[in-house]
């Protein structure tokens, strides 16, 4: 335990170190120290000899759904308009008919945060036994949905894309996917952190599907990362660009921070529920996360995480989040911070589909006032709900043991208000 504690000190210390040569000069250090790191985690991993909590390599989706007491799941492929191919998990309703949800996930996850908690009834679940039929979208470039028909996952041009892509592309491409194959004319969207400016940069970019989108809940939108240590990363993200690119092509680390095993046997050997650095674990998720109530944690929360996420991201997702939260606008990429013609914000005023904003009051990554300026810009605000707990983090919205009672069951009424509009009108 010493020498992992010793080599992620040394390799965060590089990792913050000043470099030459256009970023050359550190990326040799950096790659050895986190291969070391990796092989110090896997021997100490073995010698504890105590089985994962969650199977090495994650449970699939049938297995998922089988701990979470859904009867029958669906895995559906569904190719873009350049080439990638998407995974999408199904829960069929138990009656014909139901109105279809779509459900996207947030930064550096994947669907399987949805069906995480099994012992409390978790957002999937809760729309299922509502009544709808349920889709949980993987986007481009997570551990889910890492295929293309021409670029391998190995190829750095697979992950040359940003969150304009994913709203763009990928949110259309299930849309239409999913009101064909259900026959339904049009759908309710649900979004969990980045998942949120994804399906905004959907709606205002392509105005045309505010018409199949009968209502938008945003559960933790981060548009404007706001936590100090956020603000910090997307700093050295601009000024390390150079580092971090060489690190990139040295390693082949095209997928920024991928679904890996280390991260899974690094949470296992740690940040247990009776591992002595538990507190410690705990300190580390919240400083990046919020701070989140012992009650409302699942068991074994840490190490059941860190078994699928991070699940990878992109350098131009990063740089793009560096935009949104440097200038203070939401705009796409373009050529990044210092873009001396920088492309129009986001025209929000597009969006016609009744949105609900749902937020936690201990939620690291953003901040009420930006709550309140996201109200202002959006022309349909169907709800702006402050979920009523002292404490409700970023992973709450996906893991907390009272999600249905303070927070699924009310976006759940607003769906229901919703389709009763929607018929009647």
């Amino acid at each position: 335990m010493a020498r992992i504690s010793v080599l992620l000190l040394l390799f965060g210390a590089c990792a913050l170190c000043p470099s030459t040569a256009n970023g050359q000069a550190m990326a040799p250090i950096l790659s050895l120290l986190f291969n070391s790191l990796q092989q110090q985690v896997k021997i100490a991993r073995q010698r504890q000899g105590v089985d994962f909590i969650v199977p090495e390599p994650p449970p699939n989706l049938l297995e998922q759904c089988r701990l979470a007491r859904l009867q029958s799941c669906e895995t559906h492929f569904v190719q873009t308009s350049d080439g990638y191919i998407l995974e999408l998990h199904h829960i069929p309703p138990a009656t014909a008919g139901a109105i279809p949800v779509l459900v996207l996930h947030g930064n550096f996850g994947t669907s399987d945060g949805f069906l995480m908690r099994t012992d409390q009834p978790n957002l999937a679940t809760s729309l299922h036994e509502a009544g709808y039929d349920v889709w949980l979208g993987n986007w481009r470039g997570s551990f889910r949905s890492k295929r293309h028909v021409r670029l391998n996952s190995s190829d750095p041009a697979f992950y040359n894309f940003s969150m304009q892509d994913i709203g763009g592309i990928d949110v259309p491409t299930f849309i239409d996917f999913i009101l064909d194959r259900t026959g339904q004319p049009s759908l309710h969207l649900i979004s969990h952190s980045m998942g949120c400016p994804v399906t905004l940069i959907a709606l205002s970019t392509r105005p045309e599907y505010n018409a199949k989108v009968r209502f938008a809940a945003l559960m933790a939108p981060v548009i404007w990362p706001r936590n100090t240590l956020q603000v910090l990363a997307t700093l050295l993200f601009d000024v390390f660009s150079n580092e971090l690119r060489a690190f990139m092509n040295l390693t082949k680390l095209w997928n920024l921070i991928p679904r890996s095993a280390f991260f899974h046997n690094l949470g296992d050997l740690m940040c247990r529920d009776n591992s002595p650095l538990i507190e410690t674990c705990w300190w580390g998720f919240e400083l990046i996360f919020g701070k989140s109530h012992p009650s409302q944690r699942m068991k074994e929360f840490i190490p059941s995480v860190l078994a699928t996420h991070p699940a990878g991201s992109t350098f131009n997702i990063q740089t793009q989040y560096a935009v949104f939260s440097i200038t203070g606008r939401f705009r796409p990429l373009g050529k990044g911070i210092r873009d001396p013609q920088p492309p129009p914000d986001y025209n929000l005023t597009a969006i016609t589909t009744p949105v609900g904003l749902y937020y936690g009051a201990t939620d690291a990554t953003m901040a009420v006032k930006d709550m309140v300026r996201l109200e202002r810009a959006l022309p349909v605000l169907e709800d702006s709900y402050l979920v009523p707990l002292k404490h409700f983090s970023h992973f709450d919205f996906l893991t907390a043991t009272d999600g249905r009672s303070v927070l699924y069951d009310r976006i759940i009424q607003k769906m229901k208000t919703a389709d009763y509009r929607t018929t009647y009108a």
